[in-house]
C-alpha cells in the first residue's frame, strides 16, 4: 500500500510541475486529495466528504 500511495505522489507531483494544482478523487467521490504549489514549495491537502481531514502539509 505504501509503494501504491507513493506513486500516486508521485504521479500527482509531476502534474502539478505543470499546473499549479491538480486534484485526484477517489472511486466514491468522498476521498479528494489536493496538490498546489504555494510560494514556490509543493503541497498537498487531504479532504473527505468535504471535511478538511489534512490541511496544507509540504511534500518532502
Amino acid at each position: 500500500m505504501k509503494k501504491q500511495f507513493m506513486t500516486w505522489l508521485l504521479a500527482i507531483t509531476t502534474m502539478s510541475a505543470f499546473a499549479q494544482q491538480a486534484t485526484v478523487t477517489g472511486p466514491d467521490s468522498f476521498l479528494k486529495v489536493n496538490v498546489s504549489v504555494k510560494q514556490g514549495i509543493p503541497v498537498y491537502s487531504v479532504t473527505y466528504k468535504d471535511k478538511t481531514i489534512l490541511e496544507d502539509s509540504p511534500l518532502g
